[in-house]
């Protein structure tokens, strides 16, 4: 039964579950079978191929940190443009229209702060257009006071591929963008697995890609109205979305469970699509920012 596969954290502590030998393995095998799937799936770096697609800006001097984001920007459908100076970049603002810029905060002649406000008033760069503030004294909890500054985001250095990711699927101009999973909570998922970014992160792709089997069997144990199957399945649902900080699904998926649990069908197949959208929307919100 799929619902056995990541069953362990239903009930188990966050400790417990992150420490889990047989969990530990099935997440080895899964990266070994992603491996060279992933990098088969890295796209080729580009900067003005692609006229109809998303355009980023890279503003820093460090060729080294450009370099780092343009290889985490790969993995999208984006165009790629980088600037070495706040002056480079009002001439590029002034050739192309971008949908997100990112700005390193200590740069020799304009600081970033500068550069931000070069870009509004002599680039004609729109207060619609995201900016986010990069560099080495930046830290995710100060984004308020960069808010106040105009910018959309901060990002630390060095760059860490879960945060720029996060933002990328905030800030960028994409449907996805609207379909984010309610009450989803990228903070409260990665303290149940004691910070340990990459067993989270490994673990909310592995969710995605088991959704499509778990729905069908959903789907199967309703038509034959198979109440306590689909009560187990829902249940581990449940907890892997709870543990993943995912609390809108949880929250479906806990009241299917008690609606499964008292045998009623009835009330399991009226709130059976709100649940599947939920999840569709989950698995694909998981895949899309952090495969």
């Amino acid at each position: 039964m799929v619902q056995f596969l990541i069953g362990f954290w239903c009930g188990c502590a966050a400790s417990i579950l992150v420490g889990s030998i047989a969990f530990s393995g099935k997440i080895k095998q899964y990266k070994e079978e992603r491996g060279a799937e992933s990098k088969k799936d890295v796209k080729p770096e580009r900067t003005e191929h692609c006229p109809n697609g998303t355009s980023v800006l890279l503003v820093d001097d460090s060729k080294l940190s450009r370099t780092v984001m343009r290889e985490i920007l790969a993995r999208h459908e984006l165009d790629i443009f980088e600037a070495g100076s706040g002056a480079e970049s009002l001439r590029l603002v002034k050739e192309h229209s971008f949908d997100l810029i990112f700005i390193d905060q200590h740069m020799p002649g304009m600081n970033g702060d500068e550069t931000l406000q070069y870009l509004r008033e002599r680039g004609g760069v729109s207060v619609d257009v995201p900016v986010v503030a990069v560099g080495s004294t930046v830290r995710k909890e100060h984004e308020e006071a960069y808010r106040g500054k105009g910018y959309a985001a901060c990002l630390g250095k060095p760059l860490q591929e879960n945060r720029f990711n996060e933002i990328l699927a905030r800030l960028l101009p994409k449907e996805e963008k609207d379909e984010q999973p309610a009450d989803f909570s990228y903070r409260k998922g990665l303290t149940n697995f004691d910070g340990n970014e990459e067993v989270y992160r490994e673990t909310l792709v592995l969710f995605a890609d088991l959704w499509e089997e778990r729905k069908e069997q959903l789907r199967q144990f309703l038509e034959e109205e198979n109440m306590p199957e689909y009560a187990i399945l829902i249940h581990a649902i449940k907890g892997d979305a709870r543990t993943l900080g995912a609390e809108g699904l949880g929250e479906l998926a806990y009241a299917q469970e008690l609606q499964a649990k008292a045998e009623d069908a009835e009330a399991v197949e009226k709130g059976f699509a709100k649940v599947m959208s939920e999840g569709d929307k989950t698995a694909k919100y998981f895949k899309q920012m952090y495969s």
